[in-house]
C-alpha cells in the first residue's frame, strides 16, 4: 500500500529535494508501517517562511498523522530522516544492510508528539578520501548516509591523485562526479570543490619549464613546487586557469583555492610578508567573481604563511576554512570572516586515520568542544576529514555524536550513550552498552594514559628518552585490565544480542582489541630500543580482520605505509616531529 504523503504547497513537488524527500518518506513508511496503520494515517511535508533557523526541522503530530515543516526543502529531508528514526529506523552506519532493519505494528505516538531541532552551525560537512570508480558504491552509501545523518557539504577535489600506494589518499571527482552530482543534489548536499588540486589548474612540470620565476624559491633555488605567490604573473595564470574552470559549473557552491599539499612555501623576500598568500588569494577572488559572482572562495588557513589574519576587510565572496586551530587564533579568523562569508574549521580527529597515524578513537567529547567552541566564536560550519571511505565502523560513531550535537550542543552524555546504544545494541541492551561505552570513551581512551597525539594532553611529548618505566608498566596494566573488561562485558552481549546487533559487537570487540594492540606497539616510546618491529602485532591484526566481510577497519598496508613507512615514527631523528604544536 501507498503511504498517503502531502506536499505542501502543491508548487514544492518541483523542488528535487523536496521530491526525493517526498520518496524516502514513502519508501521507508512501507517498510515501517502496517497496511492499517499506512491506510489511516496522512504524513504532510510543509514548506513555511519563517520560524526555523537556517535547515532546522519541526514535527508535530496531527489528528489524521504527522506534519514535518522546515523553510528549505533540505529541512524537510532532514525532518523526515527524523521521524523515521522516531519510529524505529537506524541510519547509524552507511549502507542499508549495516542498520538493523524495523517494523511497527502499533503507532508509537500518543497524539501529541512534537520535536523541534534547528542546528547551531549553518553547514555540516564531511570530506570523503579514497572516492574513486573502484570505491564508487561506498561512495554513494556514503552520500546517502551523510544526509540521514543531517550533514549538507560535501568537500571534495576535482583530481587529488594517491599518493600512499593503497588508494587512500585518492579523490577523482572528475572520474565519478557524474554519477556523484545527481545523487547530491537531490539531497542539498552542496559542494565545496576544493582538497589540494592545485596541480590540476596550475601543471608544475609543464610550467617551471617555461616560468621558473612562477614557483617557490627554497633554500635558493627555484623549483618545481608551491607557486611563489608573491609573482604577479603566476597568481593572474593561477586565478584565470580557476575562474576558466568556475565559469561554467554552477553546481558547486564552494571553490577552495589552496596551496598544495605540505611545505615547501617560497622564501623570497617579497613572500615573506605573512598577507601574501591571502592577498593573492584576493586577487584570485576578484578574477572568479567577475564570472561567477555567486561563488564562495575559499582561503585555507593551513600553515604558518597562510594564518596571518589580514588586516583589510575580507572580499564579500571570500570565505576561510581554519586548519587544527582551537585557540585564539582560529576566534580571531571568525570575527575577520563574519562580514563576508564565514569561516569554516576543517576537523581532523573524527575520521582521519592520517591525522591519527592509522587509529582513530571514539571521540564523543571531542565532538561536543568542536561544537561548543566553533559556534561560540561564530563560525559558519565544520568540514571534517573522512580518510578513507571504507573504514566506516568508528567514524560513523564518531559522526552520529557529532551530528547530534550540531542540534543540541548541551545534550547530557549519558542520553547521547544510551541513545547510540540502543542503535548498537538493541534497546533491551541500551542501558548495559552505555555503560560499556562510558568506560570505553572515558577509562580506556583516558588521554593520561597515552602518548600519540591523538589522545594526549598539551604538556604530553610524546617522544622521550629514559622513559619512566615503572610508569609505563603501570600505565600498561590499566589498559590490560580496561581491555579484558570491555571484552567481557562484550562477550556478555553477544550472548544476549541477536540479528544484526551481533554484527556491532564484534566490531567493537575488534576495536578494543585494536586499541590495546595500538597502545602497546605505536603509541608508547622508549626511543633508545623501540624499533618498527614492535608494530608488526598490530598490523597481523589489521591483516587478519581484513580477510573478514566487510571488513570496517583501516587497511594493514595503509597503516604499514603511515606508521613504519613514509613517515617511520620509531625513527629516532624523527622525534617529536609528530606533534601538532612542535
Amino acid at each position: 500500500m501507498e503511504p498517503n504523503v502531502l506536499l505542501l504547497p502543491d508548487t514544492l513537488s518541483s523542488s528535487p529535494v523536496a521530491a526525493f524527500a517526498r520518496q524516502e518518506l514513502c519508501r521507508w513508511l512501507s517498510r515501517l508501517l502496517s497496511p492499517e496503520l499506512l491506510s489511516s494515517k496522512t504524513f504532510t511535508l510543509s514548506l513555511v517562511s519563517s520560524g526555523l533557523r537556517w535547515d532546522g526541522w519541526r514535527i508535530r503530530e496531527t489528528p489524521g498523522g504527522i506534519l514535518v515543516e522546515a523553510c528549505q526543502p533540505r529541512g524537510l529531508l532532514h525532518g523526515a530522516y527524523q521521524l523515521l528514526q522516531q519510529l524505529g529506523c537506524s541510519f547509524l552506519f552507511p549502507g542499508e544492510s549495516r542498520n538493523p532493519p524495523a517494523h511497527l505494528e502499533s503507532w508509537p505516538f500518543d497524539g501529541s508528539f512534537s520535536l523541534q531541532k534547528e542546528p547551531f552551525l549553518e553547514y555540516r560537512g564531511i570530506c570523503l578520501y579514497n572516492t574513486t570508480k573502484a570505491t564508487l558504491s561506498k561512495t554513494l552509501d556514503t552520500i546517502d548516509w551523510m544526509a540521514k545523518q543531517g550533514y549538507n557539504l560535501l568537500l571534495t577535489s576535482i583530481h587529488r591523485t594517491d599518493d600512499t600506494g593503497c588508494g587512500d589518499h585518492a579523490i577523482l571527482w572528475d572520474e565519478i562526479g557524474d554519477t556523484l552530482l545527481p545523487e547530491l543534489q537531490k539531497r542539498g548536499i552542496e559542494i565545496d570543490m576544493s582538497e589540494h588540486s592545485t596541480d590540476y589548474y596550475f601543471p608544475r612540470q609543464q610550467l617551471f619549464t617555461q616560468h621558473p620565476e612562477w614557483f617557490a624559491l627554497v633554500d635558493g633555488k627555484r623549483t618545481p613546487g608551491q607557486i611563489c605567490y608573491s609573482n604577479p604573473d603566476a597568481v593572474n595564470a593561477y586565478g584565470d586557469a580557476l575562474a576558466r574552470f568556475a565559469k561554467d559549473k554552477p553546481w558547486f557552491r564552494f571553490l577552495g583555492i589552496w596551496p598544495l599539499d605540505g611545505g615547501g612555501y617560497c622564501e623570497c623576500e617579497h613572500c615573506k610578508d605573512p598577507e601574501t598568500i591571502f592577498s593573492a588569494n584576493r586577487a584570485i577572488a576578484k578574477k572568479i567573481q567577475a564570472v561567477r559572482p555567486d561563488l564562495i572562495v575559499e582561503h585555507l588557513a593551513y600553515t604558518p604563511q597562510s594564518f596571518a589574519r589580514p588586516k583589510a576587510p575580507m572580499p564579500g565572496n571570500m570565505s576561510v576554512l581554519v586548519c587544527h586551530l582551537r585557540d585564539q587564533t582560529a576566534c580571531e579568523w571568525a570575527q575577520c570572516a563574519k562580514s563576508a562569508q564565514g569561516a569554516f574549521y576543517f576537523d581532523y580527529m573524527t575520521g582521519d586515520h592520517y591525522r591519527y597515524r592509522s587509529d582513530v578513537v571514539l571521540s564523543p567529547r571531542y565532538c561536543r568542544e568542536t561544537v561548543q567552541a566553533l559556534a561560540g566564536y561564530g563560525y559558519r560550519g565544520v568540514v571534517s576529514l573522512y580518510l578513507p571511505v571504507d573504514c566506516w565502523f568508528v567514524p560513523s560513531l564518531n559522526y552520529w555524536y557529532l551530528s547530534q550535537l550540531y542540534y543540541d550542543p548541551a545534550k547530557p552524555q549519558a542520553e547521547l550513550d544510551l541513545a547510540l546504544s540502543a542503535q548498537l545494541f538493541g534497546k533491551e541492551l541500551a542501558a548495559e552498552g552505555a555503560q560499556l561505552l562510558h568506560t570505553l570513551c572515558d577509562e580506556l581512551l583516558d588521554p593520561s594514559l597515552w602518548s600519540v597525539e591523538s589522545h594526549c594532553p598539551d604538556w604530553c611529548c610524546e617522544h622521550l628518552y629514559g622513559r619512566n618505566k615503572a610508569l609505563d608498566a603501570l600505565n600498561a596494566q590499566k589498559v590490560d585490565e580496561l581491555c579484558a573488561a570491555l571484552t567481557g562485558t562484550l562477550c556478555k552481549l553477544e550472548e544476549k544480542a541477536q540479528g544484526r546487533y551481533l554484527v556491532n559487537i564484534r566490531n567493537l570487540r575488534h576495536f578494543v582489541r585494536l586499541q590495546q594492540l595500538y597502545y602497546h606497539g605505536v603509541d608508547q616510546y622508549a626511543l633508545e630500543t623501540d624499533t618498527p618491529a614492535r608494530a608488526e602485532p598490530y598490523f597481523a591484526e589489521l591483516s587478519a580482520l581484513s580477510k573478514e566481510p566487510d571488513c570496517p577497519f583501516i587497511s594493514p598496508a595503509y597503516a604499514r605505509w603511515r606508521i613504519t613507512g613514509r613517515d617511520n615514527i620509531f625513527d629516532p631523528s624523527k622525534a617529536n616531529l609528530f606533534q601538532a604544536r612542535s
